[in-house]
């Protein structure tokens, strides 16, 4: 039977605290369970010191030692165990230049974002809330732990962090809270557009994400965020059609404009690189235009790459809402192969070298076939290539 990572992480806390260690699940994991959420992750804190969790345990990861996490592998899970920190200075409004280990509980869940996040579970049950996390969820608020402008100072990721939670719960930002975003949201200028993407893709999959977004939009936190600031301007029904697909042609956009940065240092998933090139082909080397240019489009790449194509063309605004006429045509063949003549039989029937002229060929009988212009039989075909005059087609 297939254990759970609820209860996997179960068997790492007994194994720590029979080893004499404090050990607790932390973080979203005791959040979402006093919310009856399903749990996916199961990430602990502990006393031990890595090298103690790396010689207590059969298989770990040496994730980062560093900042004294060790994944330890157990039941085919992986278990995020971190020794109580606290965090040095943060030079950079994102990383501490260095942590230091201890052996207080309560030190390290001061270090942590939101109350609701600063809240550790025994392996009985106890709940260890100094920040009153659990009263916070049941008023269903969102509030930084001790000085909010400085829980932001240190890591400016942590706004967008707390709007993923509104869009995600549903929750609202506490006064003060919500004030230090306010303050602090110039930070956002200095984050990574793969941090910012992870973020925005976390509220935009969230169940309240239009209460997050239009937050977002009233307190001018787009007006700091790199290549997002158009955002300030839409209509409740434009962040309404936001989607994950906004994210990629955003990064496309600034992938095209930043030309003296490399194509591989943007966050963009594999089928995002691909539809790239393939719009950069269809708009760098396709002659026709309109109906004509999107059928080779279908024809050449496929009708999702055309559907994303005309998504992004059909948009005005930086929404990009989905073209919801579009539909996808009905091809006389979808490939080459389904030629009823085939680039062998030419060359044998002309006598003539491969070369160049063989692709070229093909590619006006493709356009011909597609376009309704020729019939796709043999014979019919063969009157075609004759009366390009390309070459002499013998007869047999």
């Amino acid at each position: 039977m297939v254990m759970t990572t609820e209860e996997v992480g179960r068997k790492v806390l007994q194994q720590l605290n029979e080893a004499g260690y404090e050990a607790y699940f932390v973080g979203g994991m005791v959040r979402d369970a006093l919310l009856g959420h399903e749990i996916y992750d199961a990430d602990i804190t502990t006393s031990a010191t890595p090298d103690e969790v790396l010689a207590l345990f059969e298989k770990t990861i040496a994730t980062g030692l560093q900042h004294g996490t060790v994944t330890v592998v157990m039941d085919e899970n992986n278990i995020e165990v971190t020794t109580f920190r606290l965090d040095g200075n943060y030079l950079d409004n994102r990383h501490p230049e260095h942590v230091t280990f201890t052996q207080s509980l309560s030190a390290d869940l001061s270090r942590r974002d939101f109350t609701i996040n600063a809240m550790a579970q025994a392996l009985d049950g106890t709940i260890h809330d100094p920040f009153c996390g659990q009263a916070d969820l049941e008023a269903k608020i969102i509030r930084a732990v001790g000085n909010p402008v400085q829980r932001f100072e240190e890591d400016a990721l942590r706004i967008l962090r707390g709007i993923r939670f509104v869009a995600k719960l549903g929750f609202e930002i506490e006064k003060k809270t919500l004030e230090a975003m306010k303050a602090c949201h110039q930070l956002l200028a200095s984050l990574s557009l793969e941090r910012i993407r992870k973020e925005f893709e976390g509220i935009i999959e969230g169940e309240y994400r239009l209460k997050a977004l239009k937050m977002m939009r009233n307190h001018e936190l787009f007006s700091h965020i790199p290549y997002f600031k158009s955002f300030s301007h839409l209509s409740d029904s434009e962040l309404e059609r936001l989607d994950d697909f906004t994210l990629a042609v955003i990064i496309m956009e600034a992938c095209c404009k930043r030309s003296d940065e490399s194509f591989a240092k943007f966050p963009l998933k594999k089928s995002e690189k691909k539809l790239i090139r393939e719009i950069d082909t269809v708009f760098l080397n396709f002659d026709d235009v309109g109906e004509a240019r999107d059928m080779l489009t279908q024809y050449y790449f496929g009708a999702e790459t055309l559907r994303m194509i005309k998504k992004f063309e059909n948009c005005a605004d930086c929404t990009r809402h989905a073209d919801e006429t579009f539909s996808p045509f009905s091809l006389a063949i979808e490939s080459r192969n389904e030629i009823r003549i085939q680039p062998e039989e030419v060359l044998r029937l002309s006598g003539n070298a491969p070369g160049a002229w063989v692709n070229k060929l093909f590619t006006e009988i493709e356009k011909a076939i597609i376009f309704g212009e020729v019939e796709n039989n043999s014979e019919t075909l063969m009157t075609f290539i004759k009366e390009r005059g390309i070459f002499d087609v013998k007869e047999t």
